[in-house]
């Protein structure tokens, strides 16, 4: 599909970048490798390299590669990182947490600030809704987390339910199957304009 072909180029470009500093970074005590991964057209639309980006787009391309030479290139990545991520594990480990707590309480931040005043940031939700599914796959590679930072995932994901309006995928259909409804809820939907709009 063309509308798919681009974005996994995207994707694939950001890994392979990526790739090339992922052992200096896992070494590194920095949660934010700044300035680290560029676009090779330019487009300045690459965030900075992070364990929680490689796990998105890892994510996103599995789903996009869909010819037998996408999935031979996504493979050869992925396997490439998986090396590394085998063996740096405890850095691996260390650093998804360090990033976890991190995007946690930017995500409590938004969401509070939400709360106090919904018509104000309510629709920011298509971009910081990416928060919180950066902290779903970073819980994933982060071993065990405290018990408080749990719990405080699932206090916000009490208040997001309270004032969320279930609707259609969130972001372009073409990466709705790199997330599907049953993991990742709040991306079926949106924040109500007010608290008073909440979800049947």
């Amino acid at each position: 599909m063309a509308t798919t072909s681009p974005s996994l180029n995207h994707d694939l470009r950001y890994l392979r970048a990526a790739l090339d500093q992922l052992e200096d970074y896992l070494l590194s005590k920095e949660i934010y490798w700044s300035g680290s991964v560029y676009s090779p057209d330019h487009a300045g639309n690459f965030p900075p390299l992070t364990l929680g980006w490689v796990l998105f787009y890892l994510q996103r391309a599995a789903a996009l590669a869909q010819s037998a030479k996408q999935s031979g290139e996504y493979s050869r990545i992925d396997q490439a990182i998986q090396v590394k991520r085998s063996k740096w594990l405890h850095a691996w480990e260390t650093k998804a947490r360090s990033e976890f707590s991190s995007r946690l309480r930017l995500w409590r931040d938004f969401l509070e600030e939400y709360r106090h005043h919904p018509e104000d940031h309510f629709d920011r939700y298509r971009y910081e809704v990416q928060k919180r599914v950066l902290l779903a796959l970073l819980l994933q590679e982060a071993g065990e987390v405290q018990n408080a930072e749990l719990e405080l995932l699932n206090a916000l994901d009490q208040l997001l339910e309270n004032c969320f309006v279930s609707g259609a995928f969130i972001w372009e259909p073409v990466f709705q199957s790199a997330f599907p409804k049953e993991s990742y809820w709040y991306l079926y939907g949106t924040l109500a304009r007010e608290h008073s709009r909440k979800a049947s």
